[in-house]
C-alpha cells in the first residue's frame, strides 16, 4: 500500500512540475531583460474581439523598452484558438506573415510579437517557447 502511495506521489510531483503557466512564461520574459507593459489600444481590441464571440481570455504584455511588445493571450479553452486563428484578422495576418501556428502556441497560449524587426519577433517566440 505504501508503494501505491508513492508512486502516486512521484507521478503526481512530475505532472505538477511539467505544467505550464503564466508565471513561467513571465519569469523567461524577466530573464530575457523584458518587463511588464501596460496594455495597449491594440490589446484592448483583441479582448473586445474575442469577447464578442464570447472566448474568455486573459492578456499580458511584456516589453523589451525600446521598440518590441510580446502580447501573450491565455485562453480558457484551448479549443478557442484555432478558431481565432480562423476567424480573426489579426491572428490571421501572423500566419500570412509566414510564422507558422505552433511557433505561436503553447499549450492554452497565444504569443502576438508586434515589432518591425523580424530577429526581435523570433527572439520573443523563442523566450515564449522557453527556449
Amino acid at each position: 500500500m505504501k508503494r501505491i502511495g508513492l508512486v502516486i506521489t512521484i507521478g503526481l510531483t512530475l505532472l505538477l512540475s511539467g505544467c505550464f503557466n503564466i508565471d513561467s512564461i513571465g519569469k523567461d520574459f524577466e530573464k530575457a531583460g523584458y518587463t511588464v507593459s501596460e496594455n495597449s489600444s491594440f490589446v484592448s481590441s483583441v479582448v473586445t474581439a474575442l469577447s464578442d464571440d464570447d472566448v474568455e481570455v486573459e492578456v499580458y504584455s511584456y516589453t523589451n523598452g525600446k521598440d518590441a511588445v510580446a502580447v501573450v493571450i491565455d485562453f480558457d479553452d484551448e479549443a478557442d484558438i484555432a478558431t481565432s486563428f480562423e476567424t480573426h484578422v489579426f491572428f490571421m495576418s501572423y500566419i500570412t506573415a509566414g510564422y507558422e501556428m505552433d511557433e505561436l502556441t503553447r499549450d492554452n497560449f497565444v504569443i502576438l510579437p508586434i515589432t518591425a524587426s523580424d530577429a526581435t519577433a523570433q527572439e520573443m517566440i523563442d523566450v515564449f517557447q522557453g527556449n
